[in-house]
């Protein structure tokens, strides 16, 4: 029997199985790169699981917390999710139909900010500057005109308002 109680072999094919540090925070900073959109952490978790690279919870809040630090990946609050890229004075822009991500340059915003934020004796403020709409994409491929329309005092489907003026003209 060996000094470690038997142990030993156990140990050794744990250390095999365990990954270089931070191949997990690769595998996740990648994962987000490729979405397009704001990641949860279950979605993050899944794509893991999917790709072969199963982590315990505890390790993935552990890589997004690493990457987040040196600004690798940055969480958009709106959507409880993370996206690849630093956020840093950048303002995120999140389309509500498709959830893809922007992140804009505007220096200006952000001096403002501090601005208003030293007027009111607030040191050192972190900004996180969100804002959600529509992207020029989604926008395209969505009919826009009105569910209803109103003609005369009636509300009606904007097909039968079409009508209704074809009929007013004849």
């Amino acid at each position: 029997m060996s000094a470690t109680g038997g142990c030993g072999t156990a140990t050794t094919a744990m250390a095999e199985t365990r990954r270089p540090a931070g191949q997990l925070n690769e595998a996740i900073l990648r994962l987000l790169q490729d979405a397009g959109r704001p990641l949860r952490v279950v979605e993050i978790r899944a794509r893991l699981e999917r790709a072969g690279e199963a982590a315990a919870p505890s390790l993935i809040f552990r890589a997004i917390r690493q990457l987040a630090e040196r600004g690798a990946i940055h969480k958009i609050e709106i959507a409880r999710g993370y996206v690849a890229g630093d956020a840093a004075r950048r303002i995120a822009l999140l389309c509500r139909a498709c959830g893809e991500v922007t992140l804009i340059e505007c220096p200006e915003a952000f001096d403002a900010l501090d601005a208003l934020a030293e007027r009111h004796g607030l040191a050192t403020p972190k900004h996180m500057a969100e804002a959600t709409g529509i992207c020029a994409r989604c926008r395209e491929q969505v009919d826009h005109r009105p569910k209803v329309v109103a003609v005369g005092d009636r509300i009606v489907a904007p097909r039968l308002a079409e009508q209704a003026g074809s009929d007013a003209g004849n």
